[in-house]
């Protein structure tokens, strides 16, 4: 590799990271603006389903950097291995009011979704 390529490389890492690591900090630091419900994880569609309702967007896509958007970020830590595997995630959206909530689904070995994140946050603070 020559050395613009491994500055190049390196200069994407250094990005990444802090692009990380300013997530983390308002995923956590702004306990106001979002939030998450841990009863929802590990849990059937079926089930989020009827504790949500019928959700507002549905999409399905390859976990891949190109679909880790911001509000994604953290499926690259529940899924470190992403680049090497093929991981189909479902994704369910509801909107209520000025709140959004995300759930993100993956198919586990018997074939059936699973919950495996969520996150709500308020739109008139946060936009992603």
């Amino acid at each position: 590799m020559d050395e613009k390529c491994i500055h190049l490389k390196s200069t994407k890492i250094r990005i990444s990271r802090l692009f990380f690591i300013l997530f983390y900090l308002c995923l956590y630091g702004c306990g106001e603006y979002i939030k998450r419900e841990d009863n929802l994880n590990g849990k059937s569609i079926g089930y989020v389903l009827q504790k949500k309702g019928v959700p507002d967007e549905e999409s399905t896509f390859l976990l891949e950097s190109d679909t880790l958007y911001e509000y994604r970020y953290n499926l690259s830590n529940i899924f470190p291995n992403y680049k090497k595997e093929d991981i189909e995630i479902k994704e369910l959206l509801w909107i209520a009011g000025k709140w959004k909530t995300v759930v993100w689904f993956y198919k586990d070995k018997n074939n059936l979704w699973i919950s495996v994140d969520n996150m709500m946050w308020n739109t008139h603070e946060i936009s992603f």
